[in-house]
C-alpha cells in the first residue's frame, strides 16, 4: 500500500477511536477535540516513505538441498549461508540483512534438511533459541508452514515451540515426550 493513503487511513482509525472511546459530555468542550484532531500534525507528522531494499538475486541454479527443494530462487546473501551451515561441518554464520530479506530462511532450510537427513536417529536435532516468545511462535508457525508445504518433510520431519512458561515439575516432560525426530523453535 502506498505509505502516505496508509498514514491517512491509520490517523482516520485513531480519530475515529478517540471520538468513540472518550466522548466528549461537557458542553465547555464541545468541539475543541475535533478542531484538536482536525490540525494536520495534531497527531503525526509526515512525509511517509517506504524504501524497499533491492535484495540481489542468488547466481546459482539447481537446488541446494536436493532432498528438500525450496521451491523459490534465493537471494544472494542466502546462497552464501546455505553454502556455510549446508557444509558437512556446518560454519557459524552472522545474517545481517534487511527485513523481508529471508534471513529465517537461510538457517530454516539447513537445518531442515539435517532433519530429514537423519529422520532415523532418535532426539532432538536443532534448536532455535528466540528473545521473545512472541518472535518464537511466528517462528514456529512458519517452520510448521515449510514442513506442511514441502512434501518431502511433511510427516518425516517434526518440530515444536517450548517457551518454558510451564510450572517447573512439568519443564521436562515436553522433551521426554518428543517424536524421534525434532526441531524446536
Amino acid at each position: 500500500m502506498i505509505p502516505s493513503l496508509l498514514a491517512r487511513e491509520i490517523r482516520r482509525g485513531v480519530d475515529d477511536y478517540l471520538k468513540t472511546t472518550f466522548p466528549v459530555t461537557s458542553p465547555y468542550f464541545g468541539g475543541v477535540v475535533e478542531e484538536f484532531l482536525a490540525r494536520e500534525a495534531a497527531l503525526a507528522q509526515g512525509p511517509y516513505v517506504s524504501v524497499g531494499l533491492p535484495f540481489s538475486p542468488g547466481q546459482r541454479a539447481g537446488e541446494f538441498f536436493p532432498s528438500v527443494p525450496l521451491g523459490y530462487r534465493p537471494y544472494l546473501h542466502q546462497e552464501r549461508a546455505f553454502a556455510r551451515l549446508a557444509h558437512p561441518r556446518g560454519r557459524s554464520t552472522v545474517i545481517a540483512t534487511g527485513t523481508g530479506s529471508g534471513k529465517t530462511e537461510c538457517f530454516l532450510w539447513p537445518v531442515l534438511d539435517y532433519c530429514l537427513q537423519r529422520r532415523g536417529e532418535r532426539g532432538v536435532k536443532a534448536l532455535f533459541i528466540y528473545p521473545m516468545n512472541a518472535l518464537a511462535s511466528d517462528q514456529a508457525q512458519r517452520t510448521a508452514r515449510a514442513i506442511h508445504n514441502n512434501p518431502e518433510l511433511r510427516g518425516r520431519v517434526t518440530a515444536g515451540l517450548y517457551v518454558g512458561s510451564d510450572p517447573e515439575d512439568r519443564l521436562d516432560q515436553p522433551v521426554k515426550a518428543m517424536a524421534p525426530d525434532r526441531a524446536i523453535t
